[in-house]
């Protein structure tokens, strides 16, 4: 609706929202700032739905958050005890202290519980005083009730009890803005003046109210036709305005006018989809009034932006809507952040995102931190979407904290802004105040402290496209994730882990491998480092000179008679016979022409080798030969 909300009590703050009065900043602000306005968390909630339904057109006021302030006594159990006549109270007024309590919100009862807010009191005496004490209820003077009705807020008890300071100091230090407070409501009685010294004047006052009425004519009107630029008016009435024009210091421009004056839309068509109808008419009438064109239902013209619910299933989408070049197809973020922006913002933000996240989400809470303005109003709706529950106070229970990571923009960390790019602004810093910056690092620090994972707006977006809860230690949106073992056990199927890390963390053994079918099973290949030779040639034939092996087989053969020659064991060392193509293996392999010494022989004879060089094609002549023989 076009607010900045900020987690701390700077002095550009104006509204204080207060869910409970035992807080410091609402003791500071009703001491020390005249300027800030109190009021109901649920007030905020019934004004959106009242601005969402279009109901301030009847009736503004449904939509000034001044016509929402917190009641002064609301929430408070008071207990009216023993009053006196004193300097600062006179008894006959009880009657009317009772009565402005009730009309102001409070409790009031003659009765003392446990859950009494303070004793009404201005003597040290009887037994509900005695309790009171006893229980640690404030003993409070009369006086506080009458000065929180001046102040519109309700003091700070301390100030008026009995126990703690003296009859001639009561109420003393309980608001030091009483000055500027009455300085207001002077310049409200100066006004209020000027008004009746005005309506004295018969001539002035019939000027006035007759231009009013003109003015109300013309919007009453265009009214009937709002988005119709004004050119509905009656003849008539506009010469009316055209001869009472030099009665005005101003010239009154009527309600159309007015509406239409933005150009954020100008020259760009939209259609509207699957919103209900009160809904759908509000969005048409925001289009219209920001000069955008809204085309009929049963139109053929492809629009350039088609806006859906952002509550939407994108598994749902008609395929006709996805398959369009020319259209745009965005929720009612889109509209809402062009609007904040003043300028037409397309980016991940207002795309269709909303998938049911199916499961994970139960009993899941989460923390806000560094989001301010239009974001902070879209993430809140999409956690709300999502089912994971927003707490506005940072606490051990928390089970992540979601911060803004545009507030800190370190130098490095790009991989963290690299998948949903137009989700951040690197701008977005220069219009952080430092105090801002100085509470997020804080809750970082806490959330640290405390093993709380931290993510990016990724991570949200990641769970609705997936339909499910991502990754919490996903590089892409995990700013900080705890130790598997420090996590909470609800967040533990939510990592990637690899399978020995969790065996060994829960203790879980390896399951037996499956025995194998030897029939389809690899044959087993010899071990390259087993069987790496350290000399640098390849060798077939024995290292001696001259093998003695056979000598020694034909000695062995003769003087053992039971072996007969037909049976003696042929040799088990690899050699070359004579034949033709041992021959010229041998010479292809050593190097060695038939007939002449080896390399080996000729090394002896310090004459230089000529070997041949092992290449492929070497190679493949010694596979040629052996083919052939």
């Amino acid at each position: 609706m076009g607010g900045t909300h900020s987690s701390n009590l700077m002095s550009d703050v104006k509204v204080l929202i207060v869910g409970s009065r035992n807080t410091d900043k609402f003791k500071f602000s009703v001491r020390n700032r005249s300027d800030v306005l109190f009021v109901r968390a649920e007030s905020i909630n019934e004004i959106h739905e009242n601005w969402i339904n279009n109901r301030d057109k009847a009736d503004p006021t449904l939509v000034d958050i001044n016509y929402f302030r917190l009641p002064i006594f609301q929430g408070l159990t008071v207990c009216v005890s023993r009053l006196t006549t004193d300097k600062w109270f006179s008894v006959e007024d009880k009657e009317y202290l009772i009565t402005q309590l009730t009309e102001n919100g409070a409790d009031v009862s003659d009765s003392l519980t446990g859950s009494t807010s303070c004793v009404l009191i201005n003597e040290k005496s009887g037994k509900r005083y005695t309790m009171a004490k006893k229980w640690q209820i404030p003993n409070v003077h009369p006086r506080w009730v009458i000065d929180s009705l001046k102040r519109k807020a309700a003091l700070d008890f301390q100030y008026y009890d009995i126990d703690l300071v003296s009859p001639e100091r009561i109420g003393e230090g309980s608001c030091l803005v009483w000055d500027e407070l009455q300085s207001k409501r002077k310049r409200r009685r100066v006004v209020a003046d000027e008004e009746d010294q005005v309506k004295k004047k018969p001539e002035v006052w019939r000027s006035i109210m007759t231009d009013v009425k003109q003015h109300n004519a013309l919007q009453s009107k265009s009214r009937d036709t709002t988005w119709d630029d004004g050119e509905n008016l009656e003849h008539d009435e506009v010469e009316k305005v055209e001869e009472d024009k030099a009665h005005k210091p101003k010239k009154i421009k009527s309600f159309v006018q007015l509406a239409i004056e933005s150009k954020l839309f100008a020259e760009k068509t939209f259609k509207v989809e699957f919103f209900e109808d009160d809904k759908m008419l509000l969005l048409k009438k925001t289009i219209q009034s920001h000069s955008g064109e809204v085309l009929n239902e049963d139109s053929d013209t492809e629009p350039d932006y088609l806006i859906i619910p952002s509550d939407f299933p994108t598994t749902a989408i008609p395929i006709h809507l996805k398959s369009s070049r020319h259209t745009h197809l965005v929720t009612e973020f889109f509209v809402e952040r062009s609007l904040h922006y003043k300028t037409i913002k397309e980016d991940t933000w207002g795309e269709p995102f909303y998938q049911v996240i199916s499961k994970g989400v139960q009993d899941m809470t989460i923390s806000l931190t560094g989001f301010q303005g239009i974001e902070l109003l879209h993430v809140s709706k999409m956690l709300q979407l999502s089912g994971i529950k927003l707490h506005d106070y940072l606490t051990k229970e928390r089970d992540m904290l979601m911060v803004n990571y545009d507030i800190l923009r370190p130098k490095s960390g790009e991989h963290l802004t690299a998948k949903y790019p137009t989700l951040f602004n690197k701008d977005f810093k220069l219009n952080v105040q430092q105090a801002n910056i100085m509470s997020t690092k804080k809750k970082l620090s806490f959330a640290k402290a405390n093993s709380i994972p931290i993510v990016t707006i990724t991570y949200l977006f990641d769970s609705f496209f997936k339909g499910m809860l991502s990754n919490i230690n996903n590089r892409e949106c995990c700013v900080y994730c705890p130790k598997w073992d420090h996590l909470k056990e609800k967040l533990r199927p939510l990592t990637v882990m690899d399978t020995t890390r969790q065996q060994m963390t829960t203790g879980e053994s390896k399951p037996p491998l499956p025995k194998s079918d030897s029939s389809l099973s690899l044959p087993k290949l010899p071990s390259p480092i087993r069987n790496k030779r350290h000399d640098n040639r390849s060798r077939l034939v024995g290292r001696a000179e001259v093998s003695n092996f056979k000598d020694n087989l034909h000695e062995s053969v003769s003087n053992d008679p039971e072996l007969q020659e037909d049976d003696t064991p042929k040799s088990t060392q690899i050699g070359y016979d004579d034949s033709e193509a041992g021959t010229n293996l041998l010479e292809l392999l050593t190097g060695a022409s038939k007939g002449k010494p080896m390399a080996r022989d000729r090394a002896k004879e310090q004459a230089k080798p000529e070997v041949r060089s092992r290449t492929r094609q070497a190679y493949k002549e010694m596979l040629n030969i052996l083919d052939n023989d």
